[in-house]
This record gives structure tokens, C-alpha cells and sequence, in this order.
């Protein structure tokens, strides 16, 4: 059995600080983005006569959507690339402490026997660049493979990881791979819950002024530019 505590060295403390850092981003990328949203309303209602579009035509609704609709695409990346830092630092957290309180074993370890190691766990893997920091360097690889030649090829790697008792690591009574799924799985939630709350309150000034205008309002905005 492997040891693991994330108590020592603040590692845990360090990891809820990034994941605070990480919430406050979102939340304000998901303000960025009703602000889009509801500038294009403004903007539409603004045209003369009012909306439904075919009084226009579609090309000019279009006109008025295309530059928020690119600004809000830019905006959902940057929150789809927050989401993978997040899942890769909570797997690097994870790796770290092992690396650390384990290092007889993990000292053998190449690149490849990381990401293996991590997908076997997490069913993903941080990236090379991220995985080169835990390597021991003490050795060159072929003196890794020397003594540890069941971890030069992969499909004999995972088969001794499949059959390995030593990946079973539990923390207060939750095996590993059971806390990074409950970890991620708590993170995308709340970044689901600010979701939530922003989409409410666009649909809220969005009834706002169909209300103040006493005009229906399209249900979606056009879908592209």
C-alpha cells in the first residue's frame, strides 16, 4: 500500500487556493458573457421599426449578432481551458504527493510509465511538460528499464498495474481515483451552479424588456454570423 497525505507541505491548502482562483475566473467569464448578451439585446430593440427580424431582413440581425457571437465563442474557450487546468492540476496535485511519499517506487518511472500511471487512474493525463517535473533524474532512462523491464512496454506496464494492489490507495477511507472523481466531479458543479445563475439572470432582463416593450422576443439568437 502507497502512502498518501496531503496534509503535509499545504499541498492540499495550495490546491483549493487555484481552485478559488479558478471559480472567480469563471465567474467572471460567464459576467463577460451576459454582457454580450444582453448589449445585443439592446442593440436589437434599438432598431427601427422592433423586431420579429423579417422586418429587416435576416442579414441585418445578423450584422448586429456576428461580433457577439464571436466574442461569446472566445469566452466559452476560455472557460473550456480553465475546466483542463483545473482537472490537470488536481491529477499533478495527486501525482506529486505519491511521487513524493513513495520514492523507491516511483523512481523507475519514465514519462511513459506516468501518463500510463495517470490514465490508469484518472482515465486521463496531465500533459509530457507537466509529467517531466516528477521524473527522478538520478538515472537515465535505459538504467530505468535495466532494472524494471516490465515497465519498457506499455501493454506490459498496465497489465502490472492492472494486477498491482499498490494503485488501491485510499485517503480518509476514499480509494484514490474515488477522490479525483469526487475532486472534479465537485468543481464541475459549481462552475455548473455559476452557470446557472448567470443564465438567470440573462433570461430575467431578457423578460425585462420584452415586458417594457410589450414585443415578443426570438427564443435563440442566430446560431452564426
Amino acid at each position: 500500500m502507497m502512502n498518501f497525505d496531503e496534509t503535509k507541505d499545504n499541498k492540499y491548502e495550495e490546491l483549493l487556493k487555484y481552485q478559488e482562483q479558478c471559480l472567480v475566473e469563471i465567474e467572471e467569464l460567464n459576467r463577460q458573457k451576459n454582457k454580450e448578451l444582453k448589449e445585443y439585446l439592446d442593440e436589437l430593440y434599438a432598431m427601427e421599426p422592433l423586431p420579429p427580424p423579417f422586418i429587416h431582413g435576416y442579414s441585418e440581425v445578423q450584422r448586429l449578432w456576428g461580433p457577439h457571437f464571436y466574442a461569446i465563442k472566445s469566452i466559452s474557450g476560455k472557460m473550456s481551458g480553465i475546466t483542463r487546468q483545473y482537472k490537470s492540476a488536481l491529477m499533478m496535485h495527486i501525482l506529486t504527493i505519491l511521487t513524493e511519499q513513495n520514492k523507491d517506487y516511483f523512481k523507475y518511472y519514465t514519462s511513459m510509465n506516468y501518463l500510463e500511471y495517470a490514465s490508469f487512474l484518472f482515465k486521463a493525463a496531465p500533459s509530457k511538460k507537466l509529467i517531466l517535473s516528477l521524473l527522478d533524474n538520478s538515472m537515465t532512462w535505459q538504467e530505468k528499464n535495466k532494472y524494471k523491464p516490465i515497465y519498457t512496454h506499455k501493454n506490459k506496464f498496465n497489465t502490472y498495474l492492472s494486477l498491482k494492489e499498490g494503485v488501491n490507495i485510499y485517503n480518509n477511507n476514499l480509494k484514490i481515483t474515488e477522490l479525483f472523481d469526487f475532486r472534479y466531479s465537485n468543481f464541475k458543479f459549481q462552475t455548473s451552479g455559476i452557470k446557472t445563475k448567470y443564465d438567470m439572470e440573462y433570461a430575467q432582463y431578457k423578460e425585462k424588456i420584452e415586458n417594457k416593450l410589450k414585443e415578443p422576443m426570438f427564443e435563440q439568437p442566430p446560431s452564426n454570423p
